[in-house]
Parts: C-alpha cells; structure tokens; sequence
C-alpha cells in the first residue's frame, strides 16, 4: 500500500475505519467507551477525537516495524486489526468516506493524533497498520487536554454495531 493522505472534519467526536463491504460501520458508545477512547468490533473501529470546527489531516500508512511516537502526540493506542478484503474506509458520521485499499493481513492499528504545529489544520490523525500477527488492546499515551480526557487503562474490546 502507497502511504494516503486525505482531508476530513470531525464530526460526532469520532473517526472510524473499516472494511469498504461493512454494512453498519458505527458503534454504540457506552460510558466505558468514552472513557477509554475507543469502541471495537472486529470489522470496524471507532476512535475518539474532540469535535471541532477545522479540518483535520488524516495520514495512512501501512508499516513492517514499531513505530516511535515523538512529544508531540496527544494520544496513542493500538488495536488488532484484520484486514479481509483488500478494501477500507475511513470516515466521520455523516461525512464523505476516504477509501483505500491495504493488503489482507492480521495487523496491529496504531492511532495517534496531534495537533498541527504549522496551524494549517487543527489535528494530524495517524493510522499506522504494522504487519504482526494479532496484538493486543493498548493504550500507550493517554490524552488529557482542556476539556477533554481519557483514561490509559482499557476498560472493553467489544461493541455493539449502531
């Protein structure tokens, strides 16, 4: 897979990716969902972001080793992954999905995002697909900012589709 970039906005406090065939992609929130950042099912992940009224820069890569996360990321975890048919989608509620296609593989999902230091855009989202075979859940940076914040101990690994 060639590293994509695309243009979104939050919108929901949330960012999803998924398989492109999913038919529900969206998760239902509890409480301990919201605490920890994320929801999970094994075809589609929810990850939370504070909402807002700026574009974001999504990036996506898929990697072949662990990654180093320098002091400007606000918030850091990781997911098994596994990709059965080629094709993804990321996406906001209610917004346009941004496709794309990775290669089939059990892979451990990095999600990180920042804030842009150039101010162009409020956040830089970063998915990395790191090809292992199945991890674990992780949270490696909590996020804590004004306003919001989430814990660094997960609480779930499954959801309920929407």
């Amino acid at each position: 897979m060639k590293d994509k970039e695309f243009i979104t906005y939050i919108l929901y406090s949330q960012i999803m990716v998924y398989e492109k065939d999913c038919k529900n992609p969206g998760l239902q929130w509890t409480d301990d969902h919201v605490k920890q950042g994320f929801a999970y099912t094994e075809k589609s992940v929810a990850f939370w972001i504070p909402d807002h009224d700026w574009e974001c820069l999504v990036k996506v890569q898929e990697v072949e080793r662990d990654i180093k996360i320098d002091e400007n990321i606000l918030w850091w975890i990781s997911v098994p992954f596994f990709v059965a048919t080629w094709s993804l989608a990321i996406s906001t509620v209610m917004w346009e999905e941004l496709f794309f296609e990775i290669n089939k593989w059990q892979y451990q999902l990095i999600f990180t995002w920042e804030y842009d230091q150039s101010r162009e855009k409020a956040f830089i989202l970063n998915f990395y697909f790191l090809r292992k075979n199945a991890g674990d859940f992780k949270i490696l940076k909590s996020c804590s900012i004004e306003g919001a914040s989430t814990i660094d101990t997960i609480l779930l690994t499954t959801s309920k589709e929407a």
